[in-house]
């Protein structure tokens, strides 16, 4: 969930809290060694290390107050600095299959909700 990408020296304690200075929907906890993060771009989780830039940038932007849609921009660049492109594909493709699985899904509940009413 949280170990797609390590940032930093792995260390975290054993509890994360929700980091509720954050308003908004969104899965970032924090414990007092690091960040954990998941439902980043692409499904990715990650764990950052407060003590590393990136850690220190996502302290920083908490503290001001920043919104979380800046925030999630600034993980999805920290999500693609850190995947290999064959991950990224690989994950790409992941999607789009499931896009598609959903909206067979739902062409089939529409259909099947036509034919009822017809009847």
């Amino acid at each position: 969930m949280w170990n797609d990408i390590t940032i930093g020296d792995g260390r975290h304690a054993c509890v994360a809290e929700h980091v509720f200075k954050i308003e908004g929907d969104h899965d970032i906890s924090q414990d007092s060694v690091s960040f954990w993060i998941s439902r980043c771009f692409l499904d990715v989780g990650m764990r950052i290390s407060k003590d590393t830039p990136e850690g220190k940038e996502l302290q920083r932007m908490i503290d001001e107050k920043v919104p979380l849609v800046r925030i999630n921009g600034w993980l999805d660049k920290i999500v693609l600095k850190h995947l290999s492109p064959a991950e990224v594909r690989k994950r790409i493709l992941k999607e789009k299959k499931k896009s598609f699985e959903e909206g067979q899904r739902a062409k089939a509940a529409e259909l099947a909700k036509a034919l009822y009413l017809m009847r």
